[in-house]
């Protein structure tokens, strides 16, 4: 399979990196993808070894495992997965610091003639390092695929010098909040789920008050229920904001990392990695082999 130093890369590096990834139906193989600039190049049952320019820049290790840098992953795997995804693996890396816009464009701009160059400068144009979760992200470009005006992503509201909530989205002009709504923030036991239920629905309900309103997307109403949800947040659009407000909107300029980043299998941890690991920058606390 070509040099015992080849780097993973493509798919297997940005699971290394934990960035998140295109679904696979069950039962698809998942292959180890490798880099080998003087290979062959090849591909078996499990395995794809990629024949491609690779500068001793653009490799490092994480733990044990020798792979491309942040910013190469993601040029890579943007040249072969969808636009929606390839931008949640940019937005996520962005987000928690694993590399920059400017570095992301640089190493681009390295490989320019490679084929699907095109579609990766439209993921780094659409990339933002606010969106927090890969709903966000899909949330962002499906609005304005469709037609909508863009949101103001990850918003602060204040009243009376307390911070009450992080919006995801924010229409500033008429105070319009919107919500996208996966399933990990109501995971755990269900008591837990329900005080965080309740607990949203006493702010939200005090910020209404306010003349703050909300409109809650879930992965469902952007698919089967697109029409619907775009039409409900045009007449939300045309409805004017609050005459007087009494609360503050802070935009953030970064997103935060929402409990830790956590590996597909534990690899992270076998590594040692200090991206994935306790104490780095991801903020993970305990390992949750087998997630």
């Amino acid at each position: 399979m070509g040099d015992a130093e080849a780097p993973f890369g493509f798919d297997t590096a940005a699971w290394i990196w934990a960035l998140p990834r295109p679904a696979r139906r069950r039962g698809t193989p998942e292959r180890v993808h490798l880099v080998d600039p003087q290979g062959v190049g090849g591909r078996g049952s499990d395995w794809v070894l990629h024949r491609t320019g690779l500068l001793p820049e653009e490799v490092t290790r994480r733990g044990a495992y020798l792979l491309t840098g942040a910013a190469r992953t993601v040029v890579d795997v943007a040249r072969t997965w969808s636009e929606v995804d390839a931008v949640a693996a940019a937005d996520a890396a962005l987000l928690r610091g694993l590399t920059t816009k400017a570095e992301l464009l640089a190493t681009l701009d390295r490989h320019a003639t490679v084929a699907g160059t095109p579609a990766v400068r439209r993921v780094l144009d659409l990339a933002d390092g606010r969106a927090e979760s890969w709903l966000e992200t899909c949330g962002r470009l499906a609005f304005a695929a469709g037609g909508l005006p863009p949101f103001v992503p990850q918003v602060e509201i204040w009243l009376d010098g307390e911070l009450l909530k992080v919006v995801d989205g924010w229409y500033p002009e008429i105070a319009l909040a919107v919500e996208f709504d996966g399933l990990t923030k109501y995971r755990g036991t269900a008591e837990e789920a329900r005080r965080t239920i309740a607990e949203e629905k006493r702010v939200e309900d005090l910020l209404r008050s306010f003349g703050i309103r909300f409109v809650r997307v879930t992965y469902r109403m952007l698919t089967q229920g697109w029409t619907q949800l775009r039409d409900r947040v045009l007449r939300e659009l045309a409805v004017a904001g609050p005459p007087a407000r009494a609360f503050e909107e802070r935009p953030r300029s970064t997103g935060k990392v929402r409990g830790g980043v956590q590996a597909d299998d534990g690899w992270l941890w076998r590594a040692q990695d200090a991206v994935g690991g306790p104490g780095g920058p991801t903020g993970t606390s305990t390992p949750a082999l087998g997630a």
